[in-house]
């Protein structure tokens, strides 16, 4: 084992209109077991190339877990139960023994600004 072993949900966002022509957003979550792991200098770096700043990744043994999921919510080592982070998926990784989802906090910055 590698990194820590971490309960997170695999969020998907579905956008809807409603009958008044209001977009609403609804979310399917699905809690699934992971190993958090810390992003490479590699990874870092590539990422930064492009706009984005891959901050942690999780690995999945089960690759059956992730269906095209976007967003990730965990609570941190140390961290507040009552306030999960939420992340953005960036890609996933086929590591040989698991699935990886390279991950960054919030909005980042366009790469063609």
């Amino acid at each position: 084992m590698n990194g820590r072993p971490v309960d997170i949900y695999l969020i998907t966002e579905a956008k809807t209109v409603d009958a008044f022509g209001d977009w609403t957003i609804t979310e399917t979550r699905r809690r699934v077991y992971a190993e958090e792991r810390s992003v490479s200098q590699t990874e870092f770096y590539q990422g930064f190339a492009v706009g984005f700043k891959p901050e942690i990744k999780f690995a999945l043994t089960n690759f059956m877990d992730y269906q095209g999921e976007k967003v990730v919510e965990y609570v941190p080592f140390m961290g507040d139960p009552a306030a999960p982070v939420r992340l953005n998926i960036l890609r996933t990784f086929n590591a040989g023994d698991a699935l990886e989802l390279i991950c960054y906090k919030g909005v980042q910055k366009d790469a063609n600004a």
